[in-house]
């Protein structure tokens, strides 16, 4: 089960990275674990790792299996703009878009939303001398 989500979260990746996105240009990056490096580059960067799997039962004998991935958009900000800002929000959701019901790895999607009903969509964190964007989504998919 565990290589089925990690294969998920590569063929998002690909997925991803052969995709025309509006600018900004971004690098794709799959992981197996969370690990954010939020350096202090222009360019900004996608992370593609998985969440949590779960299979619950659908009918006597038949077992749904859900896989869930996380997709992080991450960018260092030198001035914190709202153009900026505005601009990263729009590539989250241009995101989301590409991948809303799409078949990925032999999986359809089940559901897709912000990581945590509770906390927005994006987050802003100090850094030396400037301020990190960060965004994620969840993206849920079952089996077909």
């Amino acid at each position: 089960m565990a290589a089925r989500i990690i294969e998920l979260a590569d063929a998002i990746a690909d997925f991803m990275d052969s995709h025309p996105y509006d600018p900004p240009s971004f690098t794709v990056q799959s992981q197996i674990l969370p690990i954010i490096e939020l350096e202090e580059t222009n360019s900004p960067r996608v992370y593609v790792y998985p969440s949590s799997f779960a299979h619950s039962p659908e009918t006597r004998g038949n077992w749904r299996r859900s896989y869930t991935v996380t997709i992080e958009l991450t960018k260092y900000l030198r001035q914190n703009t709202s153009d900026e800002f505005e601009m990263l929000l729009g590539t989250m959701e241009d995101i989301g878009d590409s991948l809303e019901d799409r078949v990925m790895s032999g999986m359809t999607m089940d559901s897709f939303g912000s990581t945590d009903a509770g906390r927005e969509l994006f987050d802003i964190e100090k850094g030396k001398g400037g301020n990190f964007f960060r965004a994620a989504i969840e993206a849920t998919y079952f089996e077909l």
